[in-house]
């Protein structure tokens, strides 16, 4: 908690229900790994890649453990973090190797290499254990997640997959990961803001993050792997230009 940050009522109630959330987020994400595990398995990928996705579902668990535990300081209980099973994906139509590296770039390399961002951000803005620690350590598996999927996608390239099948879909994988209010104008008065020292992000700090991280990481990313990013860019295009 940022040394002089004033926890009223109201902001330990939108805290405690920000970190339940997330609880639940990183409950349904470890849900989401698992199954990646038994897709990576059967269509078998590199034993280092299913041991890393086997790995980040227990991690996940624990990070929801660490999100109700959040929640819990802001007086605001979690009764129930345990993982359920994850319905799929991808399009039926693709084949399994196909399903599976659209859930992996989908899971690892936009929405976890987002969090990693996000969490970046985070770690600017709070300050004191346990809450900074927490984002730390959070912060540092979610690079891991996000490196599985990079991993996994130069696999398949190097083994000669067509990648094509992946850039038509992208722009529903984006779509997954964000609210389009984000690209609107920003709040006259942004009540996340009050949030920031204990774990929010404002507006513009989550719009930033969102569009330089496709800018800047995920987008050249997938593009030197092979991947035609074209149809992601125009839809990033046609957000940021709202503003303009």
């Amino acid at each position: 908690m940022r040394r002089g940050a004033v926890a009223t009522p109201e902001i330990r109630a939108a805290a405690g229900t920000l970190w339940a959330f997330r609880a639940h987020a990183e409950r349904d994400a470890a849900a989401r790994f698992r199954r990646m595990t038994e897709g990576l398995d059967s269509s078998g990928a590199l034993p280092v890649v299913i041991r890393m996705a086997s790995d980040a579902a227990g991690d996940e668990d624990r990070h929801a453990r660490l999100c109700a535990q959040a929640a819990a300081r802001f007086d605001h209980p979690v009764r129930d973090v345990s993982s359920e099973e994850a319905p799929a994906m991808a399009p039926p139509t693709l084949g399994l190797r196909e399903r599976v590296l659209y859930e992996v770039v989908a899971q690892c390399c936009i929405t976890e290499t987002l969090s990693a961002v996000y969490l970046r951000q985070m770690m600017g803005n709070t300050v004191g254990e346990p809450l900074h620690g927490m984002i730390q350590e959070v912060l540092k598996d979610e690079v891991s997640h996000s490196r599985l999927g990079w991993a996994h996608l130069a696999s398949e390239r190097d083994l000669g997959m067509d990648m094509s099948f992946l850039g038509p879909h992208l722009s529903d994988m984006l779509a997954g990961t964000v609210q389009e209010a984000l690209f609107g104008p920003e709040p006259a008065e942004d009540p996340s803001l009050l949030l920031r020292p204990f774990g929010g992000l404002s507006h513009e700090e989550r719009r930033d993050g969102f569009e330089g991280a496709l800018a800047e990481v995920i987008l050249p990313g997938l593009e030197t792997h092979g991947v035609d990013v074209g149809a992601a860019r125009d839809w990033l295009e046609a957000r940021t230009s709202i503003r303009r």
